[in-house]
Formats: C-alpha cells, structure tokens, sequence
C-alpha cells in the first residue's frame, strides 16, 4: 500500500499521456492514466482521487464535463492546454478547475502547482 497522493491523468494524445505520466510519478505521484473521456468517467466511480490533470487538447469541449465530474467529487483539477485564450480559462475555471496552465510546462512549474494543490506526505 502507498502513500502516494492518487492521480488522474487524462490526456487524448498517447505521447503526451506518456510526458505527463513520467513527470508525476517522477514527483512520487501514484498515477492512474487514460486517453479516453469515457474511461476517465468510469475511473471516477473508484476510490477518491486526491488530484487530477487533463490535458484538454484532442477532445471536444465535452471534456470539461470531466472537469466537473471532478470538482463534484472535490478533485483538485489541473487543466493543461496547448493556447489558453481568455473564453477556455474561463470554461475550465468554470467547469471547477483550479489551475489552467498552457504547454509546454515545464516540470518544475507543473511540480509547484501540483505541491500547492496536494501536498505530498
């Protein structure tokens, strides 16, 4: 059994599925990963995640129906995507993101922002 504060990550793009994966783990998340919006829906009747990052690019703007499933939950969520304008900042922070960050990130950046959010043990 771990400690590791639980993470959802969701991102359409294998690769950048991979990216976000290594950088959490690497910071001693304990990560559950998927590509599909369905997936992350049935992910959500598990035990509680304590975070939750999602990369918005690839999906449709149904994906913030996630983030809200999310915040109902009281997820923390990260929303990343590749340009931010002013209307999706504004869907994310409305749909109960907290934090809305346009890529590339780098991890030290995306490292402090999931420390503020969840502290680790």
């Amino acid at each position: 059994m771990t400690d590791a504060p639980a993470v959802l990550a969701l991102a359409a793009k294998q690769r950048n599925l991979e990216l976000l994966t290594d950088a959490l783990t690497s910071e001693g998340y304990a990560v559950e990963r998927t590509t599909s919006q369905a997936e992350a829906t049935r992910l959500l009747e598990r035990p509680r995640f304590d975070l939750a990052v999602v990369d918005v690019d690839g999906f449709s703007r149904a994906i913030l129906t996630v983030v809200e499933a999310l915040h109902a939950r009281q997820v923390p969520v990260v929303v990343l995507s590749r340009r931010v304008s002013s209307v999706l900042r504004k869907r994310a922070m409305e749909a109960g993101a907290l934090v809305v960050l346009e890529k590339p990130v780098s991890r030290g950046e995306l490292s402090h922002q999931l420390r503020v959010l969840v502290p680790k043990p």
